[in-house]
């Protein structure tokens, strides 16, 4: 079978094991002094809460419920701030409340610098910032208005696991306290990884990574875990920064070209390497399981059902609409041509 057929490609879902390139790569400069290596984001964020004992940590009303579950795990209370449908904070109005010795918690969405505002008013009062980027490709600057920030590789590499935290000031970034993943959960995130590469490479109807992938995502560990050897050795030398960040933005334009009335972000800002292609749609549901059986599988970021309070109906009204296209380097131009073409088909059937 032709697996470089894109009417036969599976887009999107997790990405197969990494192969090893030898290549330098950008996370060398990520992996210094101040950064420590965890099995996942969300226990850099724990990390951090049980590191310097917020009083509070404020959290976006746009989340991922694995946030709120570091948070609850770290032992912190915490509150809400508005963010807009458009995923823009006014932190004058949502955030007028905050004080020295609290947390706040700002997100870089889908990878665009959504985050900056929000950090620069929290540290001008005194609080902890916070920054997660676990949506964002490691950059080739960083910038100075968090005080912690948290990246997610696994999240566009084909790594088992791997969160990476990087600590601003004095903060003691020592791994020592760290303890391997949780081997059972560790075992099973490789195997996934295996079936997925295995998936990619022979194509056909192989989708045994499917259940093992959700098992895996159900039971991530949160805690003092570090970063598999396996998924440090990979992110070390194992991928080319150019050409991820390349594919990833023409993969984007491609889209936006193609399907600009429903993208969430229809601009692609330089230096911005996009998680994904957001659309806001009708009817999200059918149309996701329409893009399912064309092998086409779109994540949803995220579900706020019993996450976030009732009071924020516009981010409730997000999540039921919204849904994250595949862009990323697996893929070319013909493929998202594909993609958009059965979108607008489900779309209007």
């Amino acid at each position: 079978m032709d697996t470089n057929d894109p009417a036969r490609r599976i887009i999107g879902g997790m990405f197969g094991l990494e192969v090893p390139t030898g290549c330098t790569s950008a996370a060398d400069a990520v992996a210094t002094q101040g950064v420590l290596a965890l099995v996942n984001a969300r226990s850099c964020l724990w990390w951090v809460i049980r590191q310097v004992a917020p009083t509070c940590v404020w959290l976006p009303s746009y989340l991922c419920a694995a946030v709120t579950e570091a948070v609850a795990r770290a032992g912190a209370p915490h509150r809400f701030y508005a963010v807009d449908r458009d995923l823009r904070t006014a932190p004058d109005a949502a955030l007028r409340d905050v004080k020295p010795g609290e947390m706040v918690v700002a997100i870089d969405y889908f990878g665009f610098p959504t985050a900056s505002l929000v950090l620069q008013f929290a540290k001008a009062r005194g609080a902890w910032t916070f920054r997660d980027a676990a949506q964002v490709l490691f950059p080739e600057t960083e910038t100075t208005e968090a005080d912690f920030t948290a990246y997610s590789p696994r999240k566009f590499l084909g790594l088992p696991d791997g969160g990476l935290l990087r600590i601003t000031g004095q903060l003691d970034a020592s791994a020592r306290e760290l303890t391997p993943p949780p081997s059972d959960w560790w075992l099973a995130a490789f195997r996934a990884a295996q079936c997925r590469r295995d998936a990619d490479l022979h194509g056909g109807d192989n989708s045994s990574w499917f259940p093992i992938f959700k098992e895996v995502e159900d039971r991530q560990p949160t805690g003092a875990y570090r970063m598999s050897e396996l998924s440090a050795a990979l992110l070390a030398r194992g991928w080319s920064p150019a050409a991820v960040r390349e594919r990833r933005v023409a993969n984007y334009r491609c889209l936006a070209g193609l399907l600009a009335k429903m993208a969430l972000f229809p601009e692609l800002p330089t230096g911005v390497i996009p998680l994904g292609f957001p659309v806001r749609v009708r009817g999200r549901d059918r149309i996701r399981e329409r893009l399912f059986a064309w092998k086409i599988f779109p994540p949803v970021h995220w579900p706020l059902e019993g996450v976030v309070p009732a009071e924020y109906a516009a981010n409730h009204q997000l999540a039921r609409e919204i849904m994250t296209l595949p862009c990323d380097q697996r893929y070319e131009p013909a493929d998202m041509e594909r993609m958009a073409g059965l979108l607008l088909e489900a779309v209007g059937g």
